[in-house]
């Protein structure tokens, strides 16, 4: 959803985008598309047992990713506060990470 919405942007600036290889290409080379990219690394890495090995790591990562002062975050903040159903899933998906176990705290030293 997310992506149709940033492709919709784009269409109303630039024309319709003619197919899905065209499409492909914008979304990974084209600067309107640039700020999503930190969200597609996550889900490859999400995907990948070695870059996130479990559940900790994994909320680590979705953290990180939604914190505040990254290039994605300022974007997508703007999306959650305009778009409905985006914050909509949004909740969804935090509801989920907040289930997800957390990090040990550190020992003192």
């Amino acid at each position: 959803m997310l992506l149709a919405l940033v492709r919709a942007d784009y269409e109303k600036e630039h024309g319709a985008v003619p197919n899905a290889g065209a499409m492909l290409q914008l979304v990974i080379g084209d600067q309107a598309f640039a700020w999503l990219r930190p969200l597609s690394t996550l889900l490859v890495e999400l995907d990948d047992k070695d870059l996130v090995p479990d559940a900790v790591a994994a909320r680590a990562a979705v953290e990180r990713l939604m914190s505040s002062g990254n290039a994605f975050s300022a974007h997508y903040l703007a999306v959650l506060q305009s778009t409905p159903s985006i914050a909509a899933e949004h909740a969804e998906v935090m509801r989920i990470v907040n289930g997800l176990p957390r990090p040990l705290p550190r020992a003192s030293a």
